[in-house]
Order: C-alpha cells, then sequence, then structure tokens
C-alpha cells in the first residue's frame, strides 16, 4: 500500500533524514520507533505533503505522491493524524467529526457509527467544545476525525504523547479494533512496549536513518532495543 524508496529530506537548509526505505503492506499494522529528534514526524509530514524539501519516491496504492499538494493526497485515502492533534478547538465535537467526512458523505453514517463506538465519550460529548476536553479526548477526536475520512491508511504521529496511562491503553485498544477490522495502519511511537506489542513490523529510525527493521516480536527481544528503549 506504502512504498517509500531512498527518501531524503531536509528541513532548514539541513538534512535531517537519509535513504530512508520502508514499506506497509495492505492491513498491516507497521510502527516507526524512535528518540525525539530522530526524523519521525518530519518524515511523515512529507509523506502526507506537508514538506517540499525531499527526494526519491513515495508510492501509495501504486501511485507516485511525493510532491503532490496534502488535499489531494488526503483524497486518495491517505489520512494523517499529526501529534498536535490540530482540532478545531472552538467548534463541537460533532462539527469537527464533520471536517473529516471531506466528500465521502456516502460513507458518514458508516463511519459515525464506528468512531462513536470506539469513542463513546465522544457521543455524549457531540455538541461540547472540542477545546474544553481533556487532552485524551482531544486525542480520541483527532483519530476519530481522520476515520471520518473511511482512509485506506491512516498514520498517526506519536498519539500517546501526554496521555496517562490509562488514556494510552484505550488508544492502543482502538487502534487494535481497527486493525482487526482490515485498516491499515502506519504508527509513530515513542512508547515502544506498546507499539512492539500492537504492530506486525516495525522500523527504528535513529538521528535520521533505519538503523533496525523486522518483525515486531523479533525487535523487541533485540539487544539494542532492550537496552535503548526498554531499559533491560
Amino acid at each position: 500500500m506504502l512504498e517509500i524508496s531512498h527518501l531524503n529530506i531536509s528541513h532548514d537548509h539541513l538534512q535531517v533524514v537519509w535513504d530512508l526505505s520502508l514499506s506497509v503492506k495492505e492491513g498491516e499494522i507497521v510502527t516507526l520507533i524512535g528518540p525525539n529528534g530522530s526524523g519521525k514526524t518530519t518524515t511523515v509530514e512529507t509523506i502526507a505533503g506537508l514538506n517540499k524539501k525531499a527526494s526519491g519516491s513515495v508510492r501509495f496504492l501504486g501511485k507516485e505522491i511525493l510532491g503532490m499538494p496534502p488535499h489531494q493526497i488526503f483524497k486518495e485515502g491517505l489520512a494523517l493524524v499529526p501529534e498536535r492533534r490540530e482540532i478545531f478547538s472552538k467548534m463541537s465535537v460533532g462539527e469537527n467529526l464533520q471536517l473529516g467526512i471531506a466528500g465521502k458523505e456516502n460513507a458518514r453514517d458508516r463511519m459515525l457509527d464506528l468512531v462513536y463506538s470506539l469513542f463513546p465519550v465522544l457521543h455524549e460529548r457531540e455538541k461540547q467544545q472540542a477545546g474544553t476536553m481533556s487532552g485524551g479526548e482531544q486525542q480520541m477526536l483527532a483519530i476519530a476525525r481522520a476515520l471520518m475520512s473511511d482512509p485506506k491508511l491512516l498514520v498517526l504521529d506519536e498519539p500517546s504523547t501526554g496521555l496517562s496511562p490509562l488514556l494510552v491503553a484505550q488508544v492502543f485498544r482502538s487502534l487494535e479494533q481497527l486493525g482487526r477490522g482490515g485498516l491499515t495502519i502506519l504508527l509513530l511511537e515513542q512508547n515502544v512496549r506498546n507499539a512492539l506489542d500492537l504492530c506486525n513490523r516495525g522500523y527504528v529510525l535513529e538521528n535520521g536513518r533505519i538503523v533496525l527493521e523486522g518483525k515486531a516480536k523479533d525487535l523487541m527481544h533485540h539487544p539494542h532495543i532492550q537496552k535503548a528503549y526498554l531499559g533491560f
């Protein structure tokens, strides 16, 4: 579904990602893990069309999308949930969700049923101003808004940032449920244990370069992962 080949990315005239290659097959949940500043967010912003200073190839469903404008990539079926959430704080929960439909009105009722089943609190707060909700509820809203477009690939940038352990567990349970339903997911995470528990495969990005890749269960037992990320 997603095939990235030899991607090089610059930011503020400095190169931050070198020769990155990764793939995501249909129905997989794949994680890209690594410390802050490793280039994860820059990578997904480039995939989503938000960073033009890049070379290489990004193919989505067989189509080259590197350099394509963000709204067109979104229409192709790639939905990004950014780390900063970027909900419309002065609009209601329901209004935020409506903005996620993006021309796919035929899927509206089905996706609304899905997001309310995943995140019942959003149904309860449908008329509430989004900016008055807790950080965890806002994260749920950001994921739900992306899902309203009925995406083929859901990309999440650090969905557990700033959340309590209880809310982190709830978000990851929701992602697991989406994966069981067949949704393809690319997950960026610093919470390595949760990410590898959830995902089929993983890539490790450090200092702008992929240093490890493989099945999640193999990465979980890799000495570098255990020492650098799991504290063993």
